[in-house]
């Protein structure tokens, strides 16, 4: 899955119809098919709708929409990690239009099209196979090329939970150089200076035995040959740690020269899970 294969959130139905009637419908045009069958919405219905001044009939539709809005929430509910979202579809005439909004911030609905890149690629795989196995997850072979190349660490992590629930009823197979980022700084450090958004927290007196796939302290995340970049505060911890993983048999691994310290010299984020004390 690539950039051409990303989902669109709005359309013009009337012309939709045209373009699909006549097998000429563009790859956007088939992802908001997608999408409504998903939603269980009908094209023709919405058309017929969208031309009315029937008030009851202006209400049918929006309830229409709203239900599949609901439901397609319903469904991928928990499976975008970062934060949490709820979908919501709107008509104006024959426009159709596809709205995102993360429900623990007060910002709003956000169109599907100015949402992150990585959020938009996750998105539309979720959906692209939820659509293509008729919603059983099963009996499929993906043959996949380096998925989530634009998804930061968090977002990676949520695509291999993902890649790890299709392979149970599904043949998979896939290559990825996805970097996991970890976190060697104690509980105190990070609660005083933030942390990288999808960075995972590891304390490096626990790194050995998270990263040991026989200890029953191993962590998901920690493959051998995955990319794994690892920091600190200032770089020392990250360094040794990298040492040592390479001794384990680690194969891709590297630190962040400098830590967190260069990061936020650099004019980088960090995110703080409370706000930090003044």
């Amino acid at each position: 899955m690539d950039d051409y294969r990303e989902f669109q959130g709005s359309a013009n139905l009337d012309q939709l119809k045209v373009r699909k009637a006549s097998n000429s419908a563009s790859p956007e045009d088939e992802t908001i098919l997608m999408i409504l069958d998903l939603g269980g919405l009908n094209l023709e219905k919405l058309i017929e709708q969208g031309v009315s001044t029937d008030m009851k009939i202006i209400r049918e539709r929006q309830y229409d929409l709203n239900d599949a809005a609901r439901t397609l929430t319903n469904d991928v509910a928990g499976r975008w990690g970062q934060a949490p979202y709820r979908i919501q579809f709107l008509c104006d005439g024959q426009k159709f239009f596809t709205e995102i909004e993360e429900t623990k911030k007060d910002i709003g609905m956000i169109p599907l099209e100015e949402q992150s890149k990585g959020f938009r690629w996750f998105f539309s795989f979720d959906l692209r196979f939820m659509h293509d196995s008729g919603g059983t997850f099963a009996n499929c072979v993906l043959l996949l090329d380096e998925p989530g190349v634009h998804l930061h660490p968090g977002g990676q992590e949520d695509l291999l939970k993902r890649l790890d629930a299709y392979a149970v009823e599904n043949t998979l197979i896939y290559t990825t150089h996805l970097p996991f980022l970890v976190d060697l700084r104690e509980p105190g450090e990070l609660a005083e200076s933030g942390r990288i958004a999808g960075s995972t927290h590891v304390p490096r007196g626990m790194l050995e035995f998270r990263a040991d796939p026989t200890s029953p302290y191993h962590q998901e995340g920690f493959q051998p040959e995955r990319r794994i970049i690892l920091h600190c505060a200032t770089g020392g911890r990250s360094a040794l740690a990298a040492a040592a993983l390479k001794d384990m048999g680690y194969t891709n691994v590297a630190h962040l020269d400098g830590g967190l310290k260069a990061w936020v010299a650099t004019g980088r984020p960090v995110e703080f899970a409370t706000a930090p004390a003044k």
